[in-house]
């Protein structure tokens, strides 16, 4: 069976082996290499954004994570779900998006947004805004 839950500050060094391979390849997919995993481990240990994780209890096993941030604009609160990712989604994409959508309601978000590959546009509910494009520079020069 799935559980998702967030992550107290406390309990990611001890949580943090079981997700780390996930985190390293959802970081994969940027090119520009924003992150690395120690990055994403440093900002979650330092609060500045928080983690979910999806957990099987029939098999003891991670099967996924979310991180997080509350972001507040002059005329909204926004849950930004920045990064994503794991195996068997099918089996706990549902029970995430509903805790995180609660979770952004309780802290009186007017709006979840998250950015990813093509496939996440199939999430229920959710609807394409734009696009984000991405050129990556090196020393000012194109690649």
């Amino acid at each position: 069976m799935q559980r998702c839950c967030d992550v107290p500050i406390a309990h990611i060094p001890f949580i943090w082996p079981h997700i780390e391979g996930f985190v390293a390849k959802t970081l994969a997919y940027d090119e520009c290499g924003r992150y690395w995993p120690a990055d994403i481990f440093d900002l979650l240990l330092a609060g500045r954004s928080r983690l979910w994780t999806a957990y099987d209890s029939d098999r003891h096993a991670f099967d996924g994570f979310a991180v997080t941030d509350i972001i507040i604009w002059p005329r909204m609160t926004e849950c930004r779900v920045w990064m994503i990712g794991g195996r068997h989604l099918r089996l706990w994409q549902d029970e995430m998006r509903e805790m995180l959508e609660a979770f952004a309601r309780d802290n009186g978000c007017s709006a979840i947004t998250g950015s990813g590959r093509k496939g996440w546009t199939k999430m229920p509910g959710y609807l394409i805004k734009g696009v984000i494009i991405e050129k990556a520079l090196s020393d000012g020069r194109e690649k």
